[in-house]
């Protein structure tokens, strides 16, 4: 009964979002309670979606067996040679990166693993390359199945040579407030970024759906949509996931 319900209830929020799924769907979805907004993202949306923001270990438990992918914030630490799990710095040792990898190893799932490089440089793109290949050879995991996406576009190229996907992450713009020739510019940019080898695909916050499909991307051209889903099964989806 309780399925019949959530397919009746679905049905109805895309049926709406057909016509403006900005503003009418995303705002539906964000006034449901958790236990239906979860319950809804699990029945539905596991084949397509990866699990935003694994910053722990005890979500990876939780969610691998049930999407398609898991997202891992990453912030690289030069001095110790290590990587954080977090979305700022917070601390190293309690959440070092090599602990989700030994959980992902033990658990035996294959999920995609997306990660989000918040510290990406020109200085630190070498040594962290380096550790990050380092810990996939000690736990065994497919290079095959990451992602690493980052806003520095022009760094990324190291990883993509070394055969990592790399995602372009597109920077936040005020479009209500910007001239034409501004949004312009900055479609301009968007598509010369992905025309320039470093990177595979564009992920994007999904308020910026209809700009990014006015661009002209070289195919075959992946885009990730980060979609605002409350609860804690917030995720992000994919037009395109190669």
């Amino acid at each position: 009964m309780i399925k019949k319900y959530l397919l009746v209830l679905l049905s109805a929020v895309l049926i709406v979002g057909i016509f403006n799924y900005d503003k009418i769907t995303a705002k539906i979805l964000k006034r449901l309670p958790n236990k239906i907004d979860n319950a809804l993202a699990e029945e539905f949306l596991p084949n397509t979606f990866w699990l935003h923001r694994v910053n722990s270990v005890e979500k990876q438990k939780e969610f691998s067996s049930k999407y398609a992918g898991l997202e891992f914030d990453i912030i690289f630490h030069s001095k110790e040679m290590a990587f954080e799990n977090s979305h700022d710095l917070d601390n190293l040792e309690k959440f070092n990166f090599e602990k989700q990898l030994e959980v992902y190893r033990d658990l035996k799932k294959q999920n995609g693993m997306w990660l989000d490089f918040k510290n990406l440089t020109e200085s630190n793109k070498k040594d962290s390359l380096f550790v990050l290949e380092g810990l996939l050879n000690k736990y065994n995991v497919d290079k095959s199945k990451i992602w690493v996406e980052s806003s520095n576009w022009q760094a990324l190229n190291i990883f993509k040579t070394a055969g990592f996907k790399t995602s372009y992450y597109f920077p936040y713009y005020n479009f209500a407030k910007m001239s034409g020739e501004e949004i312009e510019a900055a479609k301009k940019k968007t598509e010369r970024i992905a025309r320039s080898g470093y990177v595979d695909a564009i992920s994007f916050y999904g308020g910026y759906y209809n700009f990014i499909n006015t661009l002209q991307l070289p195919p075959p051209y992946c885009t990730a949509v980060l979609v605002e889903w409350t609860g804690v099964v917030r995720g992000f989806g994919a037009q395109k996931i190669c």
